[in-house]
């Protein structure tokens, strides 16, 4: 096995790794994608099965491949399932970070490697004066989730051209095995299901193609640091529902406004992750869509035939 490539895409089965990975594809660039569990097919794009938790296929891997960027995307993403999981979250978070770094530290140290994180690193309580969180503010991480994506990023942060990007909630189109909560809220509406979202918990939910094309640039410039990554909206999980359900027409008393502050949950869950990541946008030069438009794009593909 030996190809010349530019772009090397984990998870790209995945929500946001597959849209990566799609995206690559389309502007011609030499990109090999990972999967584990789900294969995948991507025209344009190769794509390669490896556990990135085990030494001996992640380093022969990067060995034969020397990619020139990285974009890190696979890891286990459910909150809950980490929180009642931990050892395998760990393996999927850590683990497989720990590996793939130390693999490209030893045989492609050139490599720039672009990590996806999360803004769940952050605890979501008031802090005096400023709604927003800064890349600067100290991270608090609540759940077990959120402290493993936080141990992940420090293997990162070993290698000499790295970025590491905490991103807010992710929403898009149904991928080829995997969908955001979009896809949830609309087949719930959709069917005559009543949906319970929280009041309390706020969000600057961020448009999977925006995020997809920001990390592609981040690789190709070189960047090194922390950036945060969110969308042009402050709103509640509540808000989403009303708004998704507007645009179904289905009677909007099936989006019931719950609160977090008195629901127990699987994790803790953080109550405000307004991100202030204006910096990432200005040096990608992108413009973001707000979520409106974002959730018409959506919705407007999840009508497509498959």
């Amino acid at each position: 096995m030996a190809f010349n490539v530019e772009f090397l895409v984990t998870g790209a089965s995945g929500f946001l790794g597959e849209v990566v990975t799609r995206e690559l594809a389309r502007r011609g660039e030499r990109v090999v994608g990972l999967y584990r569990h789900h294969p995948i097919e991507i025209a344009g794009a190769t794509l390669l099965s490896c556990d990135l938790s085990d030494l001996d296929q992640t380093r022969l891997l990067c060995r034969e491949l020397r990619p020139r960027v990285v974009i890190h995307a696979a890891a286990q993403t459910n909150v809950g399932d980490a929180e009642k999981n931990p050892q395998e979250a760990r393996r999927d978070i850590v683990q497989a970070t720990a590996v793939l770094t130390k693999c490209l530290a030893e045989e492609s140290p050139a490599t720039t490697v672009v990590a996806v994180s999360t803004d769940q690193v952050y605890d979501g309580q008031p802090r005096a004066g400023d709604e927003a969180y800064r890349i600067e503010d100290p991270p608090k991480p609540l759940s077990v989730y959120g402290r493993l994506k936080l141990e992940a990023e420090t293997h990162v942060a070993k290698l000499p051209l790295h970025s590491i990007v905490r991103t807010a909630l992710i929403y898009g189109p149904r991928g080829t095995h995997r969908g955001s909560f979009l896809e949830w809220l609309a087949e719930g509406l959709v069917r005559g299901d009543r949906r319970e979202l929280f009041i309390d918990e706020i969000r600057t939910p961020i448009f999977v193609e925006d995020l997809a094309r920001a990390l592609i640039s981040l690789g190709k410039m070189k960047s090194c640091g922390y950036w945060l990554a969110g969308g042009l909206d402050r709103l509640s999980r509540y808000q989403m529902g009303l708004l998704v359900a507007d645009r179904l027409g289905v009677d909007s008393s099936l989006v019931v406004p719950t609160r977090l502050s008195e629901t127990l949950t699987p994790a803790p869950r953080p109550a405000d992750l307004t991100l202030d990541s204006d910096s990432l946008w200005q040096e990608v030069g992108i413009e973001r869509i707000g979520f409106e438009e974002g959730l018409d794009r959506s919705l407007a593909r999840r009508r497509e035939p498959r």
